[in-house]
């Protein structure tokens, strides 16, 4: 009887107890940091996502007129259905996206192949200037696409056909190329592949690295070619990493705008982002994000059918636990001639593009390269009566103010996006295997697969509205640093992560014994632990911060105007020599910027991942 009566009295308390121990539960320092992280990942990053798709749904007060018998606000399946089955479905959809397809397949293919060439020289062979080609080769990743793109007009353009001036191939040889040298498909391919090549290299060199040359020399002692080996071996143990190189690659690529913008748009070859600017320039925001939507789709296939195929191999071991050998092949008398066209092709994918770049800033006429029509007005003039009254770059105040921004930008989101990514990494990594550290893990990915024009363009539409406890935001320069740190966030959050897995909990449990709170333990122990971590984040969030031109094209004004967005916009009004000079200048900023980050937390590239002393 008493046993019973026990036993409905814990029946009863049941709910108490269970409610106290979720008390417990959201107490925890990890689990309390996740659920506000949480709340703040789905109000910047996972409603705007879902803003962007309910968009295409929902009838806009500009297309009323289009739309007979509806009123803005109601459901429709006008813009889909424009997209992609009316008449206009082959221009505004299925053209831009087989250009995108033949693009992203086209540079993809080419930077794995170079990649994997590079990587293969320098880790595998005993190539002489190892180091040098291994810290050269990280250079192309870091200057911005764009300015490459008008680098290649500024050599390879013509005047035959489309009214405009030489580039410096007809000035000198008198031999006028091809237009789709200049513009179009093939072009873009070639700068895109230079730019992410470092995908490859570094990822592939990594895993080289580790795999034992034994496995190579077994099979060349029966008889194997080099080929034979480097295809039946290699390649296939170098799988995973591969796979990773080309997801990073094609998405990386995927929505870029600069490229596009620049070697695209002049010959009306559009792929989906230059074809989302143009609908979102012209007020058609619907339909540009069924664009924006498509880029999303295509790249969680590829991400999709990445994990399918690894995971459906069951082994990729290059270790084990016996000491591994690695035998440098030689090359030969090849060796050298090797090395010098691997520097040149380098040095030709880095230094050359600002080098052409600069050059063109010290001619007074476009299209006319000689020496007689060098100045140097377009850095230093003073003179208002020369060229529309632009003064030269370095006395311009809107150019310095721009430059300004643009750092501040790159600092202010650097630290935003490092100080997230920790915490982030935090949460994640005690809370491993817990729901709540995937939904943290999957929501911090979301912005790698919207393209940044989508994710400026979205951002537009919430900030000229109350965005909660926020006002509205457009025009301010908070807008860009919200942005562009929701936008960074993923590079960050792993950066965090891997840190944050490092460190034991049990250095957390001694300071709690001692009486320590959890602010105290974060702010005492683990982020002096995690340093390295923070830092990683932030170098890698302020150098894509400083290259960024689709991200913050829609939302600028003349006074949060940054230098990429500038260089655009004087490239649009034909004012090249302020454009080239401007993005020589970005080139600078993000070059010494990743030094001086380098000398300060002791990173070598070259041996991080891999690469050859």
């Amino acid at each position: 009887m008493n046993l019973s009566l026990k036993n409905q009295d814990l029946l009863r308390e049941s709910p108490r107890i269970k409610f106290n121990k979720f008390l417990d539960w959201v107490r925890t320092p990890h689990v309390f940091l996740g659920l506000l992280l949480l709340v703040v990942l789905a109000y910047f990053v996972i409603a705007p996502f879902w803003e962007i798709l309910k968009t295409t749904f929902v009838v806009h007060r500009i297309d009323v007129r289009r739309i007979p018998g509806s009123q803005a606000g109601d459901f429709t399946f006008f813009y889909w259905h424009r997209a992609l089955i009316s008449e206009m479905r082959i221009n505004l959809f299925y053209k831009p996206l087989m250009n995108t397809l033949v693009v992203s397949a086209g540079y993809t293919a080419l930077a794995m192949l170079v990649g994997i060439i590079l990587a293969y020289l320098v880790v595998r062979t005993n190539i002489p200037f190892k180091k040098f080609i291994a810290n050269t080769a990280i250079i192309p990743y870091i200057i911005p696409s764009w300015p490459m793109a008008m680098a290649w007009l500024t050599l390879v353009r013509s005047d035959v056909g489309s009214g405009g001036t030489p580039g410096i191939i007809q000035f000198v040889t008198g031999i006028a190329l091809p237009n789709w040298i200049a513009y179009g498909p093939v072009p873009m391919i070639i700068i895109l592949a230079i730019n992410y090549f470092a995908y490859t290299y570094l990822l592939f060199a990594a895993a080289l690295s580790t795999m034992d040359s034994q496995l190579e020399e077994s099979a060349m002692m029966y008889g194997a070619t080099k080929f034979t080996i480097f295809r039946r071996i290699i390649l296939p143990l170098m799988f995973p990493a591969l796979g990773s190189a080309f997801i990073l690659t094609f998405s990386k690529g995927l929505g870029t705008f600069g490229v596009p913008a620049f070697l695209g748009i002049p010959r009306r070859y559009y792929v989906l982002s230059t074809i989302l600017y143009a609908q979102m320039q012209n007020q058609r925001v619907a339909e540009g994000f069924v664009a924006a939507i498509a880029m999303v789709v295509l790249a969680l296939i590829l991400i999709y059918l990445n994990n399918r195929i690894i995971g459906a191999r069951k082994q990729f071991t290059t270790m084990s636990g016996k000491a591994t050998k690695s035998q440098p092949i030689d090359l030969g008398k090849w060796k050298n001639p090797i090395a010098v066209f691997v520097i040149l092709f380098l040095l030709a994918c880095s230094l050359l593009p600002v080098g052409l770049l600069f050059y063109q800033t010290l001619m007074a006429r476009m299209g006319d390269y000689s020496f007689s029509n060098f100045t140097s007005h377009w850095w230093i003039g003073t003179d208002r009566s020369f060229m529309e009254g632009h003064i030269g770059i370095l006395r311009n105040p809107r150019v310095w103010a721009a430059t300004w921004n643009t750092i501040w930008l790159g600092l202010f989101t650097g630290l935003g996006s490092a100080a997230l990514g920790v915490l982030l990494g935090y949460a994640i990594s005690r809370g491993r295997g817990t729901k709540l550290a995937l939904l943290l893990e999957q929501a911090s990915f979301l912005p790698f697969l919207i393209p940044g024009i989508a994710f400026g363009g979205i951002y537009l539409s919430m900030s000229a509205s109350r965005m909660g406890p926020f006002p509205p935001l457009y025009g301010t320069f908070f807008l860009l640093i919200l942005v562009s740190t929701m936008k960074r966030l993923p590079n960050a959050t792993r950066s965090g992560t891997s840190a944050m897995m490092q460190v034991g909990i049990e250095l957390e449990e001694a300071a709690y014994m001692h009486g320590s709170s959890w602010v105290r333990a974060f702010k005492t122990i683990l982020m002096p632990l995690t340093k390295s971590g923070f830092m990683a984040g932030f170098i890698l969030t302020f150098i894509g911060t400083m290259k960024a031109l689709s991200l913050i094209i829609l939302l600028y004004t003349p006074s949060t105007i940054i230098l990429p967005v500038m260089t655009f916009e004087y490239a649009n009004r034909e004012l090249r020599q302020m454009s080239d000079g401007i993005a020589v200048i970005v080139v600078i900023i993000v070059i010494f910027g990743t030094w001086l980050s380098r000398r300060m937390t002791g990173t070598d590239l070259s041996k991080g991942f891999g690469g050859g002393k």
